[in-house]
């Protein structure tokens, strides 16, 4: 399902907040696209495919960057305390009357029920490149770069092209793109300040469903900048919005790993399918498709889940 376009609104606090027409794209971050060869037909056994997260490649965080990761998850437990204090000020008294001023969104430190940053998907430039696809999202998002346009290599509607990106990450057709290629990424070309603070992006890992709804939650409304998702999916399993099933009828012994880009979400975490997550996907022409999307936020999680358990916001 493609993704609707996103109305730029402004909130009390002065920063601008995004409402989406319809339902918000899920998940962000770059797709894991497959390889040309796998992609060409079905494959005799479980082969790993596209260029995501590796699991089994493991960096030993700075304490500097601990300290950031802890942060940026107390961040999201106070969004949360916030909307959930101001959800049941906001519900009916046992007269049946609701108290309007407590009705989210509500203010400056309560989320929105809804929330999309304007960013426009990119295509990978080959099939190991779904990393510095979603980077380059996020690149221009923080940078102020509005182009509907996937052409990732233009230097117009790029901040950076994304040979570049993916260049300065050490991106390659043998591990594709780490949690910690990415981040560096991100922390050359991003602007850190988006959102008024320097906070440069951390490697976080992330255990439960509604630590990483309010992850997502962070890195959009909060840090205005969006999140590097990578995921990882086979035949049996559930799958993004925006890969296709005849590749999957094909090619029933992959196992893809990608990356996403996440954009914004719709509604908040309950455990359900419910909620969602806007994101872009760069994987047209790798078993996926290239544009903005929206995904159930628990299947992303899911998804994740299955991968490294890792995001990068």
């Amino acid at each position: 399902m493609a993704a609707e376009e996103a109305i730029a609104m402004p909130r009390s606090s002065g920063r601008i907040s995004s409402t989406v027409v319809a339902s918000v794209a899920a998940t962000v971050l770059s797709a894991v696209i497959a390889s040309p060869v796998a992609a060409a037909g079905p494959s005799p056994g479980a082969v790993v495919v596209g260029g995501g997260d590796d699991p089994s490649i493991v960096v030993e965080p700075s304490a500097a960057d601990r300290a950031l990761d802890r942060w940026k998850l107390r961040i999201g437990a106070e969004l949360r305390a916030a909307y959930e204090y101001a959800s049941r000020r906001a519900s009916p008294r046992s007269v049946g009357t609701a108290q309007p001023d407590f009705i989210a969104p509500c203010g400056s430190d309560c989320p929105p029920d809804t929330f999309v940053l304007d960013s426009w998907a990119r295509q990978q430039i080959t099939w190991y490149y779904c990393g510095p696809a979603a980077a380059q999202v996020i690149i221009n998002q923080s940078r102020g770069v509005v182009a509907s346009a996937s052409d990732g290599q233009s230097t117009k509607t790029n901040y950076r092209s994304q040979s570049a990106i993916g260049s300065s990450m050490g991106t390659n057709d043998s591990t594709g793109s780490s949690s910690w290629m990415v981040r560096s990424g991100l922390n050359e070309f991003a602007d850190l300040d988006a959102s008024g603070s320097d906070v440069p992006f951390t490697v976080v890992d992330i255990a439960s469903g509604s630590d990483f709804h309010w992850a997502m939650v962070t890195a959009t409304y909060y840090l205005r900048r969006g999140a590097a998702v990578p995921v990882q999916m086979t035949f049996s399993s559930q799958h993004l919005a925006s890969w296709t099933t005849s590749w999957w009828n094909r090619n029933q012994g992959a196992i893809v790993r990608h990356w996403i880009s996440v954009r914004g979400y719709s509604g908040m975490w309950d455990g359900s399918y419910a909620p969602s997550l806007a994101y872009t996907d760069s994987a047209g022409g790798y078993g996926g498709q290239t544009g903005n999307f929206t995904s159930s936020t628990r299947l992303v999680f899911n998804l994740n889940q299955a991968n490294s358990g890792r995001i990068v916001y």
